[in-house]
């Protein structure tokens, strides 16, 4: 049986980021050390559902099938934060908000419906955000400074977005995002 890695999310318009990403790896090049996520692979995740059995995925796509589409909503890309902690950041990320409130809304209908396969749902709030750099190393005092100059900075906009079925195949340089 065949079993493949997948997770729900939406890619980020590489267009609306580029520039601003390239000065923010700049920016924060002295401050930490880690692995940027590629431009490509720019995304935030709804539901993480790890490994699936091949065979499932057709019965769990059309069960969300009503969600898995494009949404004529904006979403504004800004404001950059850490987990867990300004002090010890091991995630550097950018925050994403839908002033329609469908992220949320979407996130908890999808959670209804993969409660019924077995996943395992998070009972933290949903905060959609996108990942920019997996930080091993930081400079605490340079590190915040900056921090401080992105927290309500403005990334970018996107005028749609598409949810989507995505499969994560593990690569020795870094993850190929696959949309299923």
């Amino acid at each position: 049986m065949h079993i493949k890695r997948l997770f729900i999310g939406t890619f980020i318009d590489k267009s609306q980021i580029e520039s601003i990403y390239e000065k923010i790896r700049e920016d924060f090049s002295s401050a930490c050390s880690g692995k940027w996520v590629e431009l490509e692979n720019l995304h935030f995740t709804y539901q993480f559902l790890g490994d699936v059995q091949e065979n499932q995925i057709p019965s769990i796509k059309k069960d969300l099938s009503e969600y898995l589409i494009t949404y004529h909503s904006k979403l504004k890309i800004a404001g950059l934060g850490t987990f867990p902690s300004p002090t010890k950041p091991r995630v550097l990320f950018v925050k994403v908000h839908n002033n329609e409130g469908i992220l949320l809304s979407v996130h908890k209908k999808m959670d209804d419906i993969l409660i019924h396969y077995g996943f395992e749902i998070e009972n933290r709030k949903y905060t959609p955000h996108v990942t920019l750099r997996r930080i091993k190393q930081s400079n605490p005092n340079e590190f915040k400074k900056i921090l401080e100059i992105y927290s309500q900075f403005e990334v970018g906009t996107m005028q749609n977005f598409e949810i989507n079925l995505i499969e994560s195949i593990l690569t020795p340089k870094g993850p190929i995002y696959k949309k299923i």
